[in-house]
C-alpha cells in the first residue's frame, strides 16, 4: 500500500527515476510479473497507474540485497 507521505509519479516520470531508464512497458511488466519474485509496487488512481519514488527504491533494494548497505 502506498503511504500518504510517498511521492507519486506517472509511469513516464517514474522511468526517469531509474539509473538506466526502462520503457513504460517494462515498468508495467515489473509491476504485474515482477523480477525474481519482486514486484514493483503501484497504485491505480482514476484508471491510471502511479509509482512512488519510495516504491522504486524498495524495488531496487530488494533486487540488490546487501549492495545498498555498502554504498
Amino acid at each position: 500500500m502506498i503511504a500518504e507521505k510517498e511521492t507519486l509519479l506517472t509511469m513516464h516520470s517514474a522511468a526517469a527515476e531509474f539509473p538506466n531508464p526502462p520503457s513504460q512497458t517494462t515498468l508495467y511488466r515489473w509491476a504485474t510479473d515482477g523480477i525474481r519474485g519482486v514486484k514493483l509496487r503501484t497504485i491505480r488512481v482514476g484508471g491510471r497507474k502511479f509509482i512512488s519514488r519510495e516504491a522504486i527504491e524498495e524495488f531496487i533494494s530488494a533486487l540488490n540485497p546487501g549492495e545498498a548497505a555498502s554504498q
